[in-house]
């Protein structure tokens, strides 16, 4: 099995045919290969599906209306995540055994200019994560905004660990280089302007599959409150409820 991304790209022109017995690559041609490898990669990263796992970055509250998520950010971690996929607090002064609450996730910026008091300082009930490019960061906006009583939790995609240079070692479950392998196969005839072998597009499928079976996790599907209600309150497409 393959170990670093030199050896991932060479196998991969080797199933695209475009590297021969007794050929060598060339560097432009080993070059390509990467980039396209690192593409690929950041592509992986922004599907929830063929990320492994998810993780958990903390900061206390600092009564700011929004903070940075990413590499040296309030919120610290490696990289700007693309979603927040979930979020919750605790209350510093609970002891050892402290209750969590979750954070409602506020889906739009649309949703979150709606909120009249935005520099509320109280219990938090909800998130808004903005995930503009911004000097590597993204930004997440708490609302009601919480003090340093509040240590806020939040739920990224972890990261893949994609190779920086030729002969770095991949640092990935052994599910995921067949699926390397054969989908970046795919890519190099469709740089080079070959015809990929239908064997090689149906394994490039199924191994994808493979990784999405592993990784899938649906959560509980939840009704807003306000759906379930009956009589005078009841909702209807006339009077939609109050977000907040």
């Amino acid at each position: 099995m393959p170990t670093t991304a030199r050896q991932m790209v060479t196998d991969a022109f080797w199933e695209a045919g475009i590297l021969g017995n007794g050929q060598t690559l060339l560097a432009d041609d080993l070059n390509k290969g990467f980039t396209r490898l690192q593409n690929m990669m950041a592509q992986w990263q922004k599907r929830r599906w063929l990320v492994p796992a998810l993780l958990t970055v903390n900061a206390l509250g600092n009564s700011q209306r929004s903070n940075t998520v990413g590499p040296s950010g309030h919120f610290d971690y490696d990289v700007r995540p693309d979603k927040i996929q979930g979020a919750y607090f605790t209350q510093v002064s609970a002891g050892a055994n402290p209750v969590s609450f979750p954070l409602r996730p506020i889906f739009s910026y649309e949703d979150y200019i709606q909120i009249t008091l935005k520099e509320m300082n109280s219990f938090p009930l909800a998130f808004f994560y903005d995930n503009a490019w911004a000097d590597g960061v993204g930004n997440i906006f708490i609302w009601p905004i919480p003090s340093s009583a509040y240590r806020i939790y939040l739920l990224i995609k972890s990261d893949l660990g994609f190779p920086t240079s030729l002969d770095q070692d991949f640092d990935l479950p052994a599910e995921y280089y067949e699926p390397i392998h054969y989908n970046l196969a795919i890519r190099l005839c469709s740089l080079y302007q070959t015809p990929a072998e239908e064997s090689t597009v149906q394994l490039a499928k199924a191994s994808l599959s493979t990784l999405k079976q592993s990784n899938t996790q649906v959560p509980r599907l939840r009704m807003p409150s306000a759906v379930s209600r009956r009589g005078a309150n009841a909702f209807t497409i006339y009077s939609p409820p109050e977000v907040f």
